[in-house]
């Protein structure tokens, strides 16, 4: 085996290790301080071709056991340039300290094993104190925030000028639903980015939270639309649209809109519901049919424009074709 190889072979058998990682390029580095936020990072730059950076690697597998709350990192200093210099490294070996912040803690140049041990001892416990009263003050921070709005939304951009694809589709679900909100546009503090992913334990933006709680992002937001449930968690303060104009804009808003007397999951398990519209539910589940679902049982605004009409209402491109047995015949047809 080759001497450019010994590393990157040596590492890879170590893929079980979670406190020891190799880093091959600069997203994996990025991917690293997202995923292990709220850890010590302990980075060896080293060369392949220098002894003292071989015999480093076996101290690094040795430390990473005897540390698990630190992450281990080693970095082919010649081959990531630009990551050694945001760190200061002008020779190999060095050992840098540092955490998803990418602030250096401190730097070894001079790397002995005792010293080594004695610098990670020291600066874990540092980071843990430090680490603890940061949390405390961004929670705070979090939660003073949270309580400010019923529906608060963290995005990448602005509702005026969203920066993300799944930021704008969920925007315009908001706009779909009639649903008021505030917003805090993620990417315009990045100490807000990171400790909100650590706090909420949801990695991916956009996030949705009501009353203070996290609902979730895109996609589980679309699904407890698509479920009825969505607006049965929004705050009455949070719906104002005119009734009318909001159902006017409901059923024009899908290709198909099939509003229902009640929860559709509910439904098709309550005794009481007709066994036309439960055979309905249970086909459109069983088919996976693309319709939306609104319940207008727990909208005050709409109910009383529905109520009386039957459990199921169903409008095709903005057009009412009837209640469960129209739909049923519609989709038995097919």
């Amino acid at each position: 085996m080759g001497e450019q190889k010994i590393f990157r072979t040596a590492m890879e058998a170590e893929g079980t290790n979670n406190a020891l990682k190799a880093i091959w390029n600069q997203k994996e580095f990025n991917n690293a301080c997202i995923t292990h936020f709220g850890r010590l990072f302990v980075i060896l730059f080293y060369a392949e071709w220098q002894p003292e950076s071989k015999s480093l690697l076996e101290i690094f597998k040795k430390y990473s056991t005897t540390f698990p709350d630190a992450l281990f990192l080693t970095v082919e200093a010649d081959t990531l340039t630009e990551l050694a210099g945001s760190f200061g490294v002008e020779t190999v070996p060095t050992v840098v300290f540092t955490s998803s912040a990418k602030t250096v803690l401190k730097k070894i140049t001079e790397v002995s094993p005792p010293e080594l041990f004695r610098s990670i001892e020291e600066q874990l416990g540092i980071f843990k104190v430090n680490f603890e009263n940061e949390r405390l003050l961004w929670f705070a921070r979090i939660e003073d925030l949270l309580g400010r709005s019923s529906v608060l939304l963290f995005i990448k951009g602005t509702p005026e000028a969203p920066r993300c694809g799944f930021t704008e589709t969920l925007l315009g679900l908001m706009s779909q639903q009639g649903v008021t909100y505030d917003s805090f546009d993620i990417l315009s503090d990045e100490g807000m980015r990171n400790w909100l992913r650590f706090y909420s334990k949801w990695k991916t933006y956009p996030q949705v939270f009501i009353n203070g709680k996290l609902v979730g992002g895109l996609d589980v937001t679309k699904d407890l639309i698509t479920k009825g449930k969505f607006l049965e968690m929004v705050p009455a303060e949070n719906k104002t649209e005119d009734p009318k104009a909001k159902l006017m804009r409901l059923i024009s808003s899908q290709k198909i809109m099939v509003l229902t007397n009640g929860n559709p999951v509910e439904l098709e398990k309550n005794e009481s519901t007709p066994e036309e519209t439960k055979r309905l539910l249970k086909l459109i589940s069983e088919r996976k049919a693309d319709f939306y679902f609104y319940n207008y049982a727990a909208d005050e605004g709409i109910k009383p424009l529905v109520e009386g009409k039957g459990d199921i209402q169903v409008f095709v491109d903005g057009k009412h074709i009837g209640g469960a047995s129209e739909l049923l015949s519609h989709i038995e047809a097919k």
